[in-house]
């Protein structure tokens, strides 16, 4: 199927581990999660939402790149994308087309990162830190 195609060339992209490509590919998830404009489909939102949360071992691949930027002090524009993927899942109102389950997995993987999250209200750009916050 188409999104299952779709699927394979994002990890196929994030196993470059070339930031420009994470941060494209991020990008793009997160326009799949949240529309930014006018004439989206709630429905399709919400579809969107499970497929891309669906996953387990996707969500952890996605964490660990964030958890290597965090740790090394780089990928500004990657940390940024990943922690508006996060924003998408968590935060009211994005969160209210997150299913239950879902919401409580990714939850669940963002506060085992533990120290490296607080670690970005370090940063030095203060779009990340209120990111983080």
């Amino acid at each position: 199927t188409f999104r299952s195609g779709v699927g394979r060339k994002v990890v196929r992209a994030l196993k470059r581990k070339d930031d420009g490509i994470t941060h494209a590919c991020v990008d793009f998830l997160c326009a799949l999660m949240q529309p930014m404009h006018d004439n989206f489909d709630l429905r399709q939102e919400q579809l969107n939402k499970s497929s891309l949360l669906s996953n387990e071992g996707f969500l952890v691949q996605l964490l660990d790149v964030l958890k290597q930027h965090i740790a090394i002090g780089t990928g500004a524009l990657v940390i940024s994308a990943l922690l508006d993927f996060i924003t998408f899942a968590l935060c009211p109102p994005y969160s209210e087309t997150t299913a239950g389950a879902m919401f409580d997995m990714v939850l669940k993987l963002v506060a085992n990162l533990g120290r490296h999250l607080f670690k970005l209200f370090q940063h030095p750009s203060l779009a990340i830190v209120k990111a983080a916050g």
